[in-house]
């Protein structure tokens, strides 16, 4: 497992400016940073990011945490998944075996069911059986010696997959878990039959699905994706990425493609920057992951209608996620693959170094939509960039878009401006409609981030509730036990954060180090410190009530007694009652009981 000390260097080497810069537009305020939440709609930026205190903090939804809590809700990716991430952007190796603990045991058996079914289709086609797909590879150029980077393999026809499972005594629900079999009639059969077969990696090299391509041109789909499921999850994952990430780093730019054998033929030809959406337009999430390694991305996808439309489509995702976007045009008839394998890698490169700007490129296929010949198809096309330059986050780069469009179509950019702001204001009105109801916190959810807060400002009153943290909740504990340790230092925060498991509690603690101070009247102060202990307290005593109860239920549901559950149960009762408890001055008798 990663070590408290490992999680703590992960976390120094990293600048959470720097991490949460690519997910969200932030601007310098004062000693801070601000931008938009990324984890609810708003119009005025209320997330706040420190660099000093390498922290986050939203104040309009109370999300907050480290660098860490930060890739968990943006990635939604548990605590270990984070980590890990973490350390692969500070350039911290952790060794496989580490990496696999932090697997949940569902995802592990689907990853492990994939690599079993990889190395049986890659078996198959070097037997008898894969001659018909060693010829389609061969067919399309593809050279013997890269057929192991790329896992190929051949899935025979019929259900010779569910044969071997049996024959090795495998547990068939993994696998069909993993989407590899599936069962009708009360009888497994294979998913993939007669089709060559495309190994789909994570940035580990893990196995999380396959892309099956049909040998014959009357089988249908031409491409079979492995179905959806705990680990496949078509929209967010790209093909490639476990080759492409470190030349994506150097070149600064990702090349996006379409197809399977469109990626493998730009990798074989040099363009190792290269990525593949298994023929979707680009989702939130493939852009989420992209945003870790780069800000610039080529579309290159086909010359055909659907081409341009999966481009069209996917600009509106790139800009409104901050990416500078071009898009390279194929000639009419070709693809990527058919480009290198009629013209090279030189020309190939010509052509993409004459990429088009997305204006550019929605005047080019608007023109095909819209007359542009006519006033009327001018506007239209006008109003469709304006929508588009509208999900720009950068108000310089929008506004010099803005000028471009006015120039293209010889519009008034004040006209141009306001129309971006009309749009703007409608879309506003519609998150705000579609914003979920806000929960009013309970009294003792208050009193605990108001502790928190004390806490942080006046470390030393720990000492004072030191004997009495049963009565706490686990995540507060933690908190008293590092004043009393003297480690609740601004500079501290990021790091308390990591042995707090409550996310909500992360919220209470990253809005109180970044809350702005006033002059403090310690009397108050205390007062308010006790009425919060006074508030848990009563908490503490409804929850052991509630547990008594319970209890005592069973108790006499068995015929048990239960006298002593039902002494406990009227002190908690009476406690709780009280006007002016007083939890953390009660002591205990010789007999154990609290008096």
């Amino acid at each position: 497992m990663i070590t408290p000390e490992k999680i703590d260097e992960i976390i120094e080497k990293l600048d959470i400016v720097q991490v949460v810069s690519r997910y969200v537009a932030l601007k310098k305020s004062g000693r801070n940073y601000k931008g938009l939440c990324p984890f609810h709609p708003e119009k005025t930026p209320s997330f706040i990011v420190s660099e000093e205190k390498q922290i986050f903090h939203c104040f309009g939804c109370n999300v907050g945490g480290n660098v860490i809590n930060f890739l968990m809700r943006i990635e939604n990716l548990s605590f270990s998944e984070a980590a890990a991430v973490a350390a692969e952007m500070a350039g911290i190796e952790l060794s496989s075996d580490t990496l696999s603990q932090y697997t949940d045991i569902r995802k592990k058996k689907i990853i492990e069911a994939n690599k079993i079914a990889m190395s049986f289709f890659r078996e198959m086609l070097n037997s008898s059986y894969g001659n018909v797909a060693v010829g389609f590879l061969e067919k399309r150029n593809i050279p013997r010696d890269s057929w192991e980077k790329f896992g190929f393999g051949y899935s025979p026809a019929g259900n010779r997959f569910v044969q071997y499972l049996k024959e090795k005594n495998l547990s068939l629900s993994d696998f069909e878990q993993a989407g590899l079999i599936v069962k009708r009639e009360g009888q497994y059969s294979d998913v993939f039959r007669h089709r060559v077969m495309l190994p789909i990696f994570d940035i580990r090299n893990n196995v999380l699905g396959f892309g099956g391509r049909s040998i014959d041109q009357e089988q249908q789909p031409k491409y079979l994706n492995s179905p959806e499921n705990y680990v496949f999850k078509k929209g967010s994952i790209f093909y490639g990425f476990n080759w492409a990430k470190e030349k994506i780093k150097t070149t600064g730019f990702s090349i996006i493609v379409e197809g399977y054998f469109d990626l493998v033929k730009m990798h074989l030809s040099g363009f190792n920057n290269t990525l593949a959406s298994l023929g979707t337009a680009l989702t939130d999430s493939h852009l989420r992951t992209l945003k870790r390694w780069t800000n610039n991305i080529l579309l290159v996808f086909d010359s055909d209608s659907a081409g341009s439309a999966a481009a069209y489509r996917s600009i509106e995702s790139i800009l409104a996620a901050g990416f500078q976007v071009k898009i390279g045009v194929m000639p009419s008839g070709f693809d990527p693959e058919d480009f290198l394998d009629n013209y090279g890698y030189d020309a190939l490169k010509n052509l993409l170094n004459q990429s088009k700007d997305f204006i550019d490129f929605v005047y080019q296929v608007g023109s095909q939509k819209y007359s542009v010949d006519s006033i009327k198809g001018k506007a239209e096309l006008a109003e469709e960039m304006i929508k588009l330059i509208k999900k720009i986050p950068d108000e310089i780069e929008k506004n010099l878009r803005i000028k471009e469009v006015a120039r293209l179509f010889d519009i008034d950019e004040e006209l141009l401006t306001k129309q971006v702001f009309l749009i703007n204001e409608k879309h506003e009105r519609q998150d705000v409609e579609n914003l979920p109801v806000k929960h009013h916190p309970y009294a003792s959810d208050i009193a605990e981030q108001t502790l928190v807060e004390i806490l942080l400002r006046q470390p030393e009153w720990a000492k004072e509730i030191k004997e009495y943290t049963e009565y706490l909740t686990e995540d507060l504990k933690i908190l008293v036990g590092c004043c009393i340790k003297g480690d609740t230092s601004p500079r501290n925060a990021s790091k308390i954060l990591n042995k707090i498991g409550n996310p909500v509690y992360a919220g209470h603690l990253t809005g109180a180090v970044l809350k702005e101070e006033n002059v403090e009247n310690i009397e108050t102060t205390r007062k308010i410190f006790y009425d919060c202990l006074n508030q848990l307290g009563k908490q503490s005593y409804k929850r052991k009530r509630d547990e008594l109860r319970q209890i005592i239920r069973q108790k006499q549901k068995n015929g048990e007694t239960c006298e002593s559950e039902l002494e406990q149960l009227q002190f908690c009762i009476k406690k709780m009652s009280e006007k002016n408890l007083k939890p953390f001055t009660f002591r205990r008798n010789s007999n154990g009981k609290e008096e």
